[in-house]
């Protein structure tokens, strides 16, 4: 996955919060697949490494210190991530490329009814 995708999945979740109304952290779930994608997800398994989880799994967090959130990852299989978010039992999935018929799970960055590739 390219940064920029990276940057516009965050985006597009953090647009789904009315930022200047926060007072206190809103939690946020975040599922991702329990495969390694060196170098922006390290390691497999059901934790992230601590020490050194990957490009894409620290810029969440900072991302997430920004706007006050309470940021909570978990690794699972990726069709449960996707019956997590469908369930709402999850509040977005990482990586995540376009599919349509994920539209049905969730938003990416769209322009005139099509993906904006800029994003």
């Amino acid at each position: 996955m390219i940064p920029s995708v990276v940057i516009a999945i965050v985006l597009a979740i953090t647009l789904a919060f009315p930022s200047p109304a926060w007072t206190s952290a809103t939690k946020l779930l975040l599922a991702t697949d329990d495969t390694p994608g060196n170098p922006w997800i390290i390691g497999g398994g059901s934790q992230l490494s601590p020490q050194l989880p990957g490009i894409e799994i620290e810029l969440y967090r900072l991302m997430a210190a920004r706007l006050n959130l309470q940021l909570e990852m978990v690794r699972i299989p990726w069709k449960r991530c996707l019956s997590e978010v469908k369930q709402g039992r999850a509040d977005g999935i990482f990586p995540a490329s376009f599919k349509p018929e994920r539209l049905s799970l969730g938003v990416y960055p769209m322009r005139n009814g099509k993906l904006d590739p800029s994003k």
